[in-house]
């Protein structure tokens, strides 16, 4: 035989689908190393394996992610710790996966870089828990992912247990066991008897309950390593809310200074003695007064929708904005402006004043028709001034400026 056939004879070898029980060869046992499932043949001679009710061993499928070469739960170590007492089948997350969980009871495919082991017989066709599927999202979590693996499958298959005869498979037949003198039903009996043969060796039973131990401890030790990761995530997530709580606290104080300066600027805008020099008359020198407020606070892009309405000074307006202490002018000013503009700026509780304090009580109305408003220009206190104007359609005539416990209109 040549060379090239040589080639052409090793590459037939390494595509054809190597899925089932173990060979024998020279009446060895020869373990079959992992191997990989990509072509839809192998795919399909998987998965009637793995439904296969008479598999006598459990089955490792590990899922290649995709964009990736090589797995990351760790095959090779498995092979050599678990030895031959599991198949280790590799596939690439992709169309082969994907037709893999089409042939598979719901809820038992594996995909995305995980690992499930499947146990021998039906049960865990009906119950998915029983064949867990061990997460690894990334590299990182390959040795962890591994470590469940390699537990799973010693607790399942303990170690000293008597070789069984192992059936047919859909890639290859096994030779069976023979024993002489039998005929060939006979032999089939003996057969099913071996396989469902389950010895009572204390040794055996030991390894098993050892085996349950470790599994048990690397349980524990996953445990304590995830309360450790939880634990630094808390400790992440509470720092970065301290430093979310200190960066709105810096956030608020510059409010605050912006806003005392925003006043500042305010209260530059308008020269010093305007307000007794303008004018002669103290109506138009209050009107003056109320159209600068109004060009001051109103954006330009907003004074063609919110212009000043028309309104009237009433007879007790300017006498009791002059009589009454405690009160700055330019606020009374910046008050009148929202409401002639119908701005609305927090905390001015507008409400129509109330002929008595009951809930029910009707609205003070004047013989014109004419509602009575009261709007806060102060608050916190008994003495907290307040603004009154009588309101009817759109037109506006300033009462009187109070205090919080006068009612009268």
């Amino acid at each position: 035989m040549n060379q090239a056939q040589q080639l052409a004879d090793r590459a037939e070898e390494v595509r054809r689908p190597r899925i089932g029980p173990d060979a024998l060869a020279g009446g060895e046992r020869v373990r079959v190393h992992p191997q990989l499932v990509s072509s839809p043949q192998a795919v399909e001679l998987l998965a009637e394996w793995l439904l296969a009710p008479a598999r006598s061993k459990p089955v490792i499928v590990i899922s290649i992610a995709s964009g990736h070469a090589e797995a990351w739960i760790d095959a090779s170590r498995l092979a050599a710790e678990i030895g031959d007492r599991a198949e280790i089948y590799l596939i690439p997350t992709g169309k082969a996966s994907w037709a893999l969980a089409d042939r598979l009871p719901a809820r038992t495919e594996v995909y995305g870089g995980a690992g499930r082991l499947y146990p021998v017989g039906t049960d865990w066709m009906l119950d998915p828990c029983r064949a867990p599927l061990r997460f690894a999202w990334a590299a990182t979590g390959g040795p962890r992912a591994t470590d469940a693996l390699l537990d799973d499958v010693l607790t399942l298959a303990p170690v000293d247990r008597p070789e069984r005869t192992q059936p047919s498979s859909p890639a290859q037949v096994v030779a069976s066991v023979t024993q002489p003198g039998l005929t060939g039903s006979d032999q089939a009996a003996a057969s099913t008897d071996a396989v469902h043969e389950f010895p009572t060796d204390p040794a055996a039973e030991l390894s098993k309950l050892q085996l349950l131990v470790r599994a048990v401890r690397r349980e524990k030790d996953l445990l304590g390593t995830r309360l450790e990761e939880t634990e630094t995530e808390l400790t992440a997530v509470e720092a970065d809310r301290d430093r979310q709580r200190e960066r709105c606290g810096k956030v608020d104080q510059r409010r605050r200074e912006l806003e005392k300066e925003l006043k500042a600027v305010r209260a530059r805008s308008v020269p010093d003695g305007l307000d007794q020099d303008a004018f002669c008359d103290p109506g138009e020198q209050f009107r003056h007064d109320a159209y600068l407020a109004w060009v001051r606070r109103i954006p330009k892009s907003e004074k063609a929708t919110r212009p000043l309405a028309p309104y009237v000074i009433g007879p007790d307006f300017l006498p009791s904005l002059n009589t009454i202490e405690g009160m700055d002018r330019a606020k009374v000013v910046d008050v009148v402006v929202e409401v002639l503009t119908g701005f609305r700026s927090p905390g001015r509780d507008l409400h129509q004043l109330r002929v008595d304090s009951g809930g029910n009580s009707r609205a003070v109305v004047r013989a014109d028709g004419a509602v009575c408003w009261r709007v806060a220009l102060q608050k916190g206190s008994p003495a907290a001034r307040r603004l009154h104007f009588w309101r009817s359609g759109q037109a506006v005539e300033l009462s009187r400026v109070v205090v919080h416990d006068d009612m009268t209109p």
